[in-house]
């Protein structure tokens, strides 16, 4: 009876091991050349691996036959071009589509022929690289992928619930910048909750006195981007709102723990998913161009309670109940 059970387990574990390789042999194989900005950065990793997991869930044997990574917070020329370059090699060598992050407004006009699927689409509507139709978004190219932001939605509910004798957010903001959102984005959804937006922009550390004092002075509470970190203007802006007692909302989480109220932060492991589905519609035959580009669906939230708590914000249960980190 021992060497029945003994042999029965072999049988198992070989029969399994044949099964998971005819599984991987039937797996549609797909070769992905990869275009990273920040390629090292934690939330570019998730991206990808929110991606290349996707399309494994998705049936897809990925190969992937190039990784080019630039590890720069700016976009010079040399970079575009290099670029370029290595999304023409890895097209020659049987890409058939590029999976990249933040690298769509540079690759677009390099003659690349197979599809693009980017997962942080900067500001396309702002760059002009894009059309809405139907209250969507298109990309004008061959692309396709996911917006870099935030839920304005969610920033307007979270000040209607948490501070409902608020009547007007400042949008802090540098006008241009790939990043940013326009200003009609976020009027508009902040109107749908009864808040008027006062728009605070800056050009950099020149201004940024200037502008946070206007939105101090003129509002209820201050929303700013993750620009402030590329202007290098984040201690300005917050030690500012904390030397008045003033709520900050911000679109980085680890500004919370700094001493703003509240980060709401794209899921970025998420947004790496939902370009795993439009590549696959790509895959199958949908031209990119007639895939709609979208914000990731999901988010993380960041909190920090002891500010709530100096500023007299009383916090609902059910926005501590969605919060990813509360500190």
């Amino acid at each position: 009876m021992k060497r029945l059970k003994i042999l029965f387990l072999i049988c198992f574990f070989v029969l399994g091991g044949a099964v998971a390789a005819l599984a991987a042999d039937a797996a549609e194989k797909v070769k992905v050349g990869v275009i990273h900005i920040l390629g090292k950065h934690l939330d570019h990793i998730e991206l990808r691996q929110g991606f290349l997991n996707g399309m494994k869930l998705k049936g897809y044997n990925v190969e992937v036959i190039g990784i080019f990574d630039a590890d720069i917070v700016s976009y010079p020329d040399a970079y575009i071009r290099r670029g370029i370059e290595e999304a023409k090699r890895m097209e020659a060598a049987g890409a058939q589509l590029i999976f990249c992050t933040a690298m769509y407004h540079g690759l677009k006009d390099g003659g690349i022929k197979i599809p693009i699927i980017d997962a942080v689409f900067l500001s396309p509507l702002i760059l002009k690289y894009a059309v809405e139709k139907n209250n969507k978004k298109y990309i004008l190219g061959n692309a396709t992928g996911t917006i870099f932001g935030y839920s304005i939605k969610a920033i307007a509910d979270f000040v209607h619930d948490a501070m409902p004798k608020a009547k007007k957010m400042a949008y802090l903001y540098s006008p241009g910048t790939p990043t940013e959102r326009p200003e009609s984005e976020i009027a508009e959804e902040a109107g749908k909750v009864g808040l008027k937006v006062v728009n605070c922009p800056y050009n950099g550390k020149n201004d940024i006195g200037e502008a946070v004092n206007k939105a101090i002075k003129d509002t209820d509470v201050l929303f700013t981007t993750n620009c402030m970190a590329l202007h290098g203007v984040e201690k300005t802006i917050l030690d500012a709102a904390k030397a008045k007692n003033f709520p900050v909302i911000t679109a980085i989480l680890h500004h919370v723990r700094e001493g703003a109220l509240v980060g709401i932060q794209t899921d970025w492991h998420r947004a790496g998913e939902m370009c795993s589905d439009k590549a696959d519609k790509v895959l199958k035959g949908t031209p990119a161009n007639e895939i709609p580009i979208e914000f990731s669906d999901r988010y993380e939230v960041s909190i920090n309670v002891s500010v709530a708590e100096k500023l007299g914000i009383e916090i609902p249960y059910t926005i501590l109940q969605m919060a990813t980190i509360i500190e």
